[in-house]
């Protein structure tokens, strides 16, 4: 279904420009056309009219008005106007780019028109030229001459202003070419009125300031992104670059400007400036697509593009003008070989492996190839302009534009998903910080309870719950240096269950146990106070400490201890008193009048081996 659709649309293109072609061949020949040097215009008024056809053509004569009133023996030949004579045969001689000759036309126009300004409007002639109009000479340009010694020469338009004061308008042109590729007359002569010389000129100029504003514009700008993206993109240096010389070479082209502006110059210097300045352009066109498609191009075709490039501006800027526009063509053709590698093998492979705007790329180099062959052809004379060199450039610039813009455009959505997928990641990670947050805080949670039941179990005695020994010797390690800083005494109490391996062996162990508990939980009571401290200090022996005691003090904390558990009245059957009871040996003492607290606990020990020879039940001080 495609391909149908393909070849239906390939056959319509097809049938328009034949139709195109006809319409121009139609047109052409309704034109008025200059027949054996006369054009007849007597029958009908014209505002523009391209003065082509075959006009008289005097070979290696410079020949003025007077000579064709005073002589009927002149033979004119005939030539084809606008065209070079390079390659018409004059007799037997076939002519080459360079001499020099003399063009007559007699214009045969409407009484009418007799007494009306009208306008000559020539362009490029030669390399030098003379015009008369009815016998007086309106001017030219350069200096014309007979060998290339006496020529000046001087590619410039010139608009003649003249009233016809007859019927017959005979104009005469003297040509020389020494100096440039194409010699005669090879641009229109134009017959018009005031009126349409302006509007002409106008739209012609528009036309041109347009394009070379077009290609300043597209020049700055790219080489405006080049300077402000963070990555420097070298390929819009190139771009921007290559439009700006293109500008320049499309001013030097000017026939308008480079006459006003570049009078001055000899021809062979603006020649020299427009053929290096676009061999420039042209590197710079190469060297974009170097940087634009890095991979898909092979670097020895690059080296042939600087060898080329360099090569043609040596060539350019040191032969002589007339070898050098001659040659202009093969240059031409060169280029167009270059390019078109960079059309089907560079374009394509970049468009098979889907590199970014490689199809807006292949359709740039597409017409600038085909302007380079336009100006190639219209060069050669072969065919006429459709259009020029810097349209077509201006168009692949353009191109170019649209692919920076999809690029960044591309660079855009990629940013933009990326930072859709950052933010998205971001309240991943957020959500997922949080939670492993949590996570830590409930384990740090734990492990501080963990750690607190290991500080406790460290320390605290596990059958009575009673600080244990390892906790009473850092207890009592602290309160001794504290009696030391402040002059205080301690008083210590060692508390042993009477009877217990009686007790334990008529009750068993877990009574044992409970009676342990007993004694505990009434040593509890007492250490409700922050200045008394109980633990168990091993088997059946407890330990209380009491800071900043006195004798009376301790004394009567040990009784309480010591009626306390009397009162519990738990049954001890093998003991005399017929209930489990303590016997309490009690120490007061510090750092004034012992060395170390060892030796105080040595002094309770001994008051309670007396409180148990007393009897038992008793507290010993």
């Amino acid at each position: 279904m495609n391909n149908r659709k393909n070849i239906l649309a390939a056959t319509l293109f097809v049938q328009i420009l034949i139709i195109l072609f006809q319409a121009v061949s139609l047109a052409e020949e309704l034109t008025p056309r200059a027949i054996n040097g006369n054009i007849d215009l007597s029958y009908e008024q014209v505002q523009q009219l391209p003065l082509q056809g075959e006009w008289e053509f005097y070979w290696k004569q410079r020949l003025e008005p007077k000579d064709f009133k005073s002589s009927n023996t002149l033979l004119p030949d005939y030539i084809e106007v606008p065209s070079s004579w390079k390659g018409k045969s004059i007799g037997a001689e076939t002519l080459g780019s360079t001499g020099f000759a003399t063009y007559r036309l007699q214009l045969y126009i409407d009484p009418a028109e007799t007494g009306q300004e009208k306008v000559l409007a020539l362009g490029n002639v030669g390399s030098a030229y003379e015009i008369w109009i009815d016998g007086v000479k309106r001017g030219g340009a350069g200096s014309v001459g007979i060998v290339a010694s006496e020529e000046e020469a001087s590619l410039q338009i010139n608009h003649y202003h003249f009233i016809p004061t007859n019927e017959v308008i005979e104009i005469v042109i003297q040509v020389s070419n020494f100096s440039y590729r194409k010699g005669g007359i090879y641009t229109p002569i134009t017959y018009q009125s005031p009126s349409d010389v302006l509007q002409s000129t106008l739209k012609t100029e528009i036309d041109s300031f347009l394009i070379i504003g077009g290609l300043l514009f597209m020049g700055v700008y790219n080489l405006i992104i080049f300077t402000v993206t963070i990555k420097f993109q070298r390929d819009l240096l190139m771009i921007g670059l290559a439009s700006v010389f293109m500008a320049i070479r499309s001013f030097l082209i000017n026939d308008y400007l480079s006459t006003l502006l570049l009078s001055d110059l000899p021809l062979s210097m603006i020649k020299r400036m427009e053929y290096i300045v676009e061999m420039v352009s042209f590197l710079f066109v190469i060297l974009s697509m170097r940087f634009l498609y890095p991979k898909d191009i092979h670097p020895l075709m690059v080296k042939v593009t600087y060898v080329y490039v360099l090569l043609c501006g040596v060539y350019n800027l040191f032969a002589p003008t007339l070898v050098f526009t001659q040659t202009m063509i093969y240059q031409f053709l060169i280029m167009v070989i270059i390019t078109a590698y960079f059309l089907f093998y560079v374009g394509l492979l970049a468009f098979i492996r889907k590199r970014e705007g490689a199809i807006f790329t292949i359709v740039g180099l597409i017409v600038l190839i085909l302007g380079i062959l336009n100006d190639v052809l219209s060069s050669a004379l072969i065919i006429p302009s459709l259009f020029e060199l810097e349209f077509s450039f201006l168009l692949f610039i353009m191109l170019q534009g649209v692919i920076v813009s999809y690029r960044y455009l591309a660079l855009s959505k990629r940013n933009q998903s990326l930072n859709d997928r950052l933010l998205e990641m971001n309240e991943q990670l957020e959500g997922t910080v949080e939670q492993r947050t949590l996570q830590l805080m409930e384990k740090n949670k734990e492990l501080a309870q963990a750690n607190l039941k290991l500080e406790a179990l460290s320390s605290t005695d596990g059958l009575t719950g009673l600080p244990n020994r390892r906790q009473l010797n850092s207890v009592l390690e602290d309160e001794w240096s504290k009696a030391a800083e402040k002059g205080n005494s301690l008083a210590i109490m060692l508390i042993d269950i009477d009877y217990y391996k009686n007790f334990n062996d008529t009750y068993g162990h877990l009574s044992g146990d409970d009676g342990l508990r007993l004694v505990a939980r009434v040593l509890m009571c007492q250490v409700k106070n922050s200045d008394i401290f109980a633990a168990r200090y091993g088997g059946e022996e407890f330990m209380v400490l009491i800071s900043e005691a006195t004798h009376e003090k301790a004394y009567q904390t040990a009784d309480s201890i010591r009626q306390s558990v009397q009162d519990l009245r738990e049954p001890h059957q093998t003991s005399p008193f017929g209930f489990l009871t303590v016997s309490i040996g009690v120490a007061i003492g510090g750092p004034h009048n012992f060395t170390r607290p060892e030796m105080l606990i040595e002094r309770a020990d001994k008051a309670l081996y007396q409180a148990k020879k007393d009897g038992r039940n008793k507290v010993v001080a």
